[in-house]
């Protein structure tokens, strides 16, 4: 042991040198150094703890004996040396915390050092406490504390008996008491009395460790005005990891209900429109077919005694008639597609279009056309609906066809980022890029000025369907020609039906 130990602590120097050498922060004692004229100019070590040669990335026995500012020149300007001439001369404690990016011994350190120089005798013991981790943390508390208290969510914290112990800004903003106002009380005053068994026994479950996503609800403002709120309640827990409270983040949906509740309004009035004018079409339509056939009429019987004129007229007639009267049928699918759907319920696709293959084989034996499904996967949906959906798409691959080959269609599905994607492939003549959106428009067709029939009602009626699933449908363009139909079905949605 270094004779000059000895003389700082006594004859109690070797167990002090024992204790210290078990201390988790760092311990070096050291010496001054003078020069020729008696200044200081720097300290030697006579001793280091293991937690200080750690610290430093130096082992012990190469700091014994080691003047300060050659181990750690970077000590002269950044404030220690300073501190420890002090803590010296004057008997002062140095107290110091400083950020240390330099070398030290020939290694680059990058750490922030708690230091404390106290005069013992001639000479200095310095105590280390590394706090780099400490001081991230406290950074990251801060930035997180700054960002609770700028969000425009309001954010709410309780412990276990409800009381409220944390209450941003945007808590302030949305429900108009302010902190000093509210914390502390119990957060049943900001529930509705009839919502608060509910509430209660979503507390108590996230208070047993789960969580609570994505609730929608109404809270109490200090005014005692309701607000829409989407809220989502997490385990608020200790270092120890205990549950101590609930946190929840609180959105105002106000705007975005309102914003619902006038598109549901704006959409029953378009299905009472729809409903109400495909009703008041239907008599005028079928009048003018009637007319039709009168025109065409002959008083003997045959056709071919009228006037080519008539005749004329009277094709005219019927076929505008008949356009009319799919016109009309298309609005009055359209209508009842629009109004709400029924609850979900297990639909096997693969079952469903074989059904829909077997109703459409007089148009499949007529056209020659080829229909190929694929292996399709069971989820949650309006039977009725994703079979008019399928039926649609298919008959559209037949009809629209070219006219140098049959036609062929392939059914498929594939999964797609928590959903399922229905593809139904033709090789018809495709639809042009600028067609792509308008089709599922109601009353759009691609293929306007062609011979086949059609109400242009088909496409928006799938796309009302596949909308009310959560889904939606596009098409693209097939590798080979022709085009490709799909249809998105989310999967959680039977999930959530397993659950």
């Amino acid at each position: 042991m270094p004779v000059e130990l000895e003389q700082l602590f006594g004859t109690s120097a070797p167990v002090l040198a024992r204790a210290f050498d078990e201390f988790p922060d760092g311990v070096a004692a050291f010496v001054p150094v003078h020069d020729a004229a008696g200044a200081l100019v720097d300290f030697r070590c006579i001793y280091a703890n293991q937690a200080t040669a750690a610290i430093s990335g130096v082992p012990a026995g190469d700091l014994l004996g080691a003047r300060l500012l050659e181990v750690a020149p970077a000590f002269r300007d950044r404030g220690p040396f300073d501190a420890y001439r002090r803590a010296l001369q004057d008997g002062v404690p140095g107290d110091l915390e400083i950020g240390f990016d330099a070398n030290v011994a020939g290694e680059r350190i990058d750490i922030r050092l708690e230091m404390r120089a106290v005069r013992l005798g001639d000479g200095l013991l310095v105590t280390y406490r590394d706090v780099t981790t400490l001081r991230h943390g406290e950074d990251a508390v801060e930035r997180m504390a700054a960002i609770m208290q700028s969000t425009d969510d309001a954010i709410v914290s309780a412990d276990r008996d409800g009381r409220i112990t944390h209450w941003n800004r945007g808590a302030e903003r949305l429900l108009g008491y302010r902190g000093d106002e509210i914390v502390g009380r119990r957060v049943r005053r900001l529930v509705r009395e009839e919502d608060f068994a509910d509430q209660m026994t979503r507390f108590r479950r996230t208070l047993a460790g789960g969580s609570v996503e994505r609730i929608e609800t109404q809270w109490v403002r200090r005014d005692r005005t309701l607000v829409d709120v989407r809220l989502t309640a997490s385990p608020l827990r200790d270092r120890d990891g205990a549950v101590v409270g609930v946190t929840a983040v609180v959105h105002d949906i106000t705007r975005s209900k309102r914003i619902e509740s006038d598109l549901r309004r704006s959409n029953a009035e378009l299905e009472r429109f729809a409903a109400v004018a495909a009703h008041d079409l239907r008599t005028p339509a079928i009048t003018l077919v009637h007319l039709g056939r009168l025109l065409s009429a002959a008083p003997d019987g045959d056709a071919e005694t009228l006037p080519a004129r008539v005749r004329e007229l009277s094709a005219l007639v019927e076929s505008a008639a008949a356009h009319a009267q799919r016109l009309v049928d298309g609005l009055a699918e359209y209508a009842r597609t629009a109004q709400t759907p029924p609850a979900p319920e297990p639909v096997d696709l693969g079952r469903l279009a074989a059904d829909v293959v077997t109703a459409l084989g007089a148009e499949i034996e007529a056209a020659g056309a080829t229909i190929d499904v694929a292996v399709l996967p069971s989820v949650l949906g309006d039977g009725g609906g994703l079979s008019r959906v399928l039926q649609n798409l298919i008959a559209n691959a037949i009809k629209y066809r070219r006219d140098d080959a049959p036609p062929r269609v392939r059914v498929d599905a594939e999964r797609d980022d928590g959903a399922w994607v229905v593809a139904v492939r033709d090789n018809g003549p495709g639809v042009g890029d600028r067609d792509r959106q308008r089709i599922f428009e109601i009353f759009a067709r691609a293929h306007a000025d062609d011979d086949v029939e059609g109400s242009g009602v088909g496409l928006a009626v799938c796309q009302t369907i596949v909308e009310h699933h959560g889904g939606r449908i596009w098409v693209d363009a097939a590798p080979d020609g022709g085009s490709v139909f799909r249809f998105s079905l989310p999967e959680r949605l039977l999930e959530a039906e397993r659950r």
